[in-house]
């Protein structure tokens, strides 16, 4: 508690693991008994103490090098990492960050990490001429880097360690005791009724925004454990663990929509019509951010466009009612 009270323990949990996903070996003996012992990182909080210490990444130049180069492992770990680990709180809140960033889409995901990456490589490829005019020579002084160098690494950064580190990371982050073994809840919602299912354990969870685990490591007292389908109303916030021999896995958090709402005027939008005698279309939107249900719906006078029950409209989705699709086709391909 004193810990979490002097530093800001969410900002340094994401701290270490974007050390630990770059393998930086560039941060030594982090906490050492003298200033040259504390290499390349800072840390600030506010004067006011609206929160605690923040920290920094600063001068990371040797990251990114070996596929399974262990950060965890290195002389750049923090020394105070190496105390919080022992606390269940700390690898709790740990493992929740982890799953955060590092599956189902994180910012330390495969795909988000390599088109980051792509998108930024891309910005300063010029630069990289003047950078290698600039400094190439430092390391290689018979025989500068230059721009064709960049090409080579930048493709072996694309091809073969985004595609791979994360995977690697999550199993480092598992054999450091930063990740459990138990899986969170897989959700779905089917006919309005929740669905959860977990490879390992129990499951627990809330409805009103608090953790299933409470401090410690106990069933929090208002957490419900999941027997079956759970019918839903109305958005609610789930949070979810599974629980295995008082292990927990990280957390399940998200919203959960009750299913589509009903079509109205500022939900479901005629955005254009098109009558040219031989063909008529209306295409219709739906600029909310919950879906929308459209079956049955008719959309003229006459009844010549009916949606088909059990149609639903993604939010900032269009559709189009079109009156002769062959000929639709013909027109438009």
């Amino acid at each position: 508690q004193a810990v979490a009270e002097a530093i800001d323990l969410e900002d340094f949990i994401d701290f270490v693991l974007l050390h630990t996903y770059l393998g930086n070996a560039n941060v030594e003996l982090m906490g050492g008994p003298t200033w040259e012992d504390d290499n390349n990182y800072f840390a600030g909080r506010h004067s006011d103490g609206k929160w605690g210490w923040r920290f920094f990444v600063w001068d990371a130049e040797e990251t990114l090098l070996g596929l399974d180069d262990n950060f965890l492992q290195s002389a750049g770990r923090p020394a105070i990492l190496l105390k919080l680990i022992r606390n269940s709180d700390f690898r709790i809140a740990f493992a929740d960050r982890v799953f955060e960033h590092l599956f189902e889409g994180g910012a330390l995901t495969a795909e988000r990490s390599r088109s980051r990456y792509a998108a930024l490589a891309h910005e300063i490829d010029l630069a990289i001429h003047a950078e290698a005019a600039r400094w190439g020579w430092v390391e290689r002084p018979g025989d500068p880097y230059d721009h064709a160098d960049w090409e080579v690494e930048k493709a072996r950064l694309l091809d073969e360690y985004f595609p791979q580190r994360s995977e690697i990371v999550i199993e480092q982050l598992r054999l450091g005791g930063l990740y459990p073994g138990i899986d969170p809840p897989t959700v779905s919602f089917d006919s309005g009724s929740l669905i959860m299912a977990a490879d390992l354990g129990e499951i627990y969870y809330t409805l009103d925004g608090s953790d299933p685990r409470s401090p410690g490591g106990g069933v929090a007292p208002g957490a419900l454990r999941f027997t079956g389908a759970v019918p839903i109303g109305m958005d609610v916030p789930l949070k979810a663990r599974a629980m295995l021999n008082r292990g927990w896995s990280a957390l399940r958090d998200e919203m959960v929509v009750a299913g589509p709402v009903a079509a109205t005027s500022q939900n479901f939008k005629l955005t254009e019509i098109l009558h040219t005698g031989a063909v008529e279309f209306l295409e219709f939107w739906n600029p909310s951010d919950r879906p929308v249900a459209i079956g049955g719906l008719i959309s003229n006078d006459e009844g010549q466009f009916v949606f088909p029950e059990g149609m639903v409209l993604e939010p900032g989705a269009y559709i189009l009612a079109v009156s002769d699709i062959l000929l639709f086709e013909e027109f438009y391909g």
